[in-house]
């Protein structure tokens, strides 16, 4: 591992561990994608406060690719973290009650990204968790989130890292190659891709 990757490392877990023990949290609840993103910071929250600490939850939809559920729960049981899903379909179909829905891919997938950030947030207030974002440098200079969805979060830990970092990261961190080849996605609707 080159030096400056192993402090970069070093400062992330740091980092990670610091919000945790300074607000006398109980864990860290992550939501897992199936992508790199997720899985890297999924990795640098288990080696910084113990899998034991960390809850990784997929939120698939039922456009969600099975395969990145699979993908996630292999991830967990790989790093010795918990996992569990949650299908967030029936939070959804509430809003479609509401007066005036308008469904487009557009909005159906920033409701998404709202939903799951919100279901993250549930089970981080219950069992007094932090929620650990996955929003890298990239995306963030792109301005590429949903505000109150993906850009919410307690903590950030691959925000200073480009994606291009991420993938070097994720090797070094023994992420699964499946994840790691996988074609980026928010999963917001059949097909959808970061690229």
């Amino acid at each position: 591992m080159d030096c400056d990757l192993g402090c970069r490392m070093g400062r992330v877990e740091q980092m990670i561990r610091y919000a945790y023990w300074n607000t006398g949290s109980k864990g860290i609840v992550i939501g897992l994608s199936g992508g790199i993103d997720s899985a890297v910071a999924a990795a640098f929250c288990c080696r910084a406060v113990g899998p034991a600490n960390v809850l990784g939850l997929s939120l698939p939809t039922n456009v969600s690719n099975p395969v990145d559920v699979r993908d996630a729960a292999e991830l967990c049981e790989g790093l010795g973290m918990k996992h569990e899903v949650v299908c967030i379909d029936p939070i959804l179909d509430g809003f479609r009650t509401s007066p005036g829905f308008v469904e487009t891919s557009y909005l159906l997938g920033n409701l998404m990204a709202r939903t799951r950030m919100a279901v993250l947030y549930y089970y981080a207030n219950r069992d007094n968790r932090l929620v650990c974002g996955t929003s890298n440098r990239s995306e963030y200079m792109l301005g590429y989130c949903t505000k109150y969805g993906d850009n919410a979060a307690d903590l950030q830990p691959l925000l200073h890292l480009y994606k291009t970092d991420v993938y070097i990261t994720a090797k070094e961190l023994g992420i699964p190659e499946p994840i790691m080849k996988k074609i980026p996605s928010a999963g917001l609707w059949e097909g959808q891709s970061d690229e």
